[in-house]
Formats: structure tokens, sequence, C-alpha cells
């Protein structure tokens, strides 16, 4: 089990990932319900687990319980092996029902994939039902806005992505969450020098744009390892 979170009746939904049958490296994600006591809730899925194959392997990283009961998880998907190397990952986010099932209304039949990123790791439910994601590609920090239904908001960033990194800000993202204002506060890693990664915030508003109150230009360095108090850029 790599996280969880609780409905409004306090039963509790986690998930992680189980080895297919056969054993491997093949790992599916797994998804489990049970009761404040830890019982299995047997109305959910298939005696209280649900198990979803999305691509060769995926590993969840967050998972949030919707106002409406309903169950979202995003993550990292493993394409498998190719005929040339060991294959790519992308990011997902896979929403189920209250009892489990793949809820096919949301991006393609239940599940939204996007390319561009290796992982999310992050869940932002804004009031208006939107999703923010929060991951990583091979250049730093993403934010990817769904509306709904699952579909990416072509008005946030840039066609619904925006990057967080610039030249001098590599930025990769650890966690991000919404703030009262519901501006969009993310917390990482600068790998601008490789031999001295510092701590970065990136800050910015529901529709895509770096807070300028923030920083400079919405980010921030503070490298300890000089003895530093701050540094932005």
């Amino acid at each position: 089990i790599n996280c969880f979170d609780f409905d409004t009746s306090g039963n509790i939904i986690s998930t992680g990932y189980a080895i297919a049958p056969g054993g491997g490296s093949i790992y599916h994600l797994t998804t489990v319900k049970t009761n404040s006591d830890g019982i299995l809730d047997s109305s959910f899925g298939t005696n209280g687990i649900i198990k979803t194959a999305i691509a060769y392997s995926e590993m969840p990283y967050a998972i949030k319980i919707l106002p409406d009961g309903r169950i979202l998880i995003c993550g990292s998907a493993y394409l498998g092996p190719t005929p040339s190397g060991p294959g790519g990952y992308i990011g997902f986010a896979i929403r189920y029902d209250k009892d489990g099932k793949i809820d096919e209304s949301f991006a393609t039949n239940g599940i939204f994939r996007l390319s561009t990123v290796s992982h999310f790791l992050s869940i932002i439910n804004l009031a208006d039902d939107s999703i923010i994601l929060a991951g990583n590609n091979n250049l730093g920090g993403i934010l990817a806005k769904l509306d709904k239904n699952g579909d990416l908001n072509t008005q946030f960033g840039n066609n619904g992505v925006l990057s967080l990194s610039e030249n001098n800000f590599r930025f990769a993202i650890e966690e991000a969450k919404i703030l009262s204002d519901n501006k969009i506060i993310c917390v990482g890693s600068d790998y601008s020098e490789n031999e001295n990664p510092k701590i970065a915030f990136s800050k910015v508003d529901e529709y895509g744009s770096f807070d300028s109150t923030f920083g400079q230009n919405g980010k921030m360095i503070l490298d300890f390892y000089d003895n530093k108090e701050s540094e932005v850029v």
C-alpha cells in the first residue's frame, strides 16, 4: 500500500500494487476498501478489492476521495520493455465510482494518460470539481489541469499543461497543495546545479499563471548547503 484516504463514513480506501499472477516484475494497481475497523467491504470491487491493469505495470502515488464519493488515483504506468530498450513511463489518473467500478465517464474509459509526464504525485480537487495533477518529466515539474470529465483544460498553461522549470530553475516536484486563496504551492528541489540540489518552491494560480508576489515570478530557492538564508531566481 502506498497511500490512503477516508470517505465521509470513515471507511478507508487504500491503494498500492500487487504482483501479477505468475510473479516476476509485472505488478498492477490494487485498491482496497475497509471499514474503520479494518474489515473488508464486500460490496466494493470483488470482496473489497479492485485490481486494474493500465499498462505493463502501475505504481500509484496519490489517492483522493472526491466530494461525491468517487475515487481518484494517480501515479506512473510502465509501458513495458521494447525490442530496443527497457521502455518508458507515463503519468496516469484513474477514477472509480463508490462501488469500485471504473468510472468510464472520466477521460478515456475512466483513465487519463499523459505521455509527456513520467509520473503524477499529487491530486488537487478545485471548487468547480476540476482537477490539477502534479508530477514530473525528465525536464522537471509539471502541472496538468483536467475538467471534471477528465479532459485537459486547454485554458491552463500550454493546452492544459504547465511546465514549472526554466533555464535557471530545474524544479522537480515532490508535493503540491492548494491554499485558501485557491493558489497552488509546489515544493521540491532545484537541480540546476547537479552537485548541489536545493530546496525549491513554486506558486501558481488555478489558471496556470505564476504568482508574481511569491519569490521572484512565483519561484524560490533555499540553499542551506552554502549557509544562505534564501536565494530567489
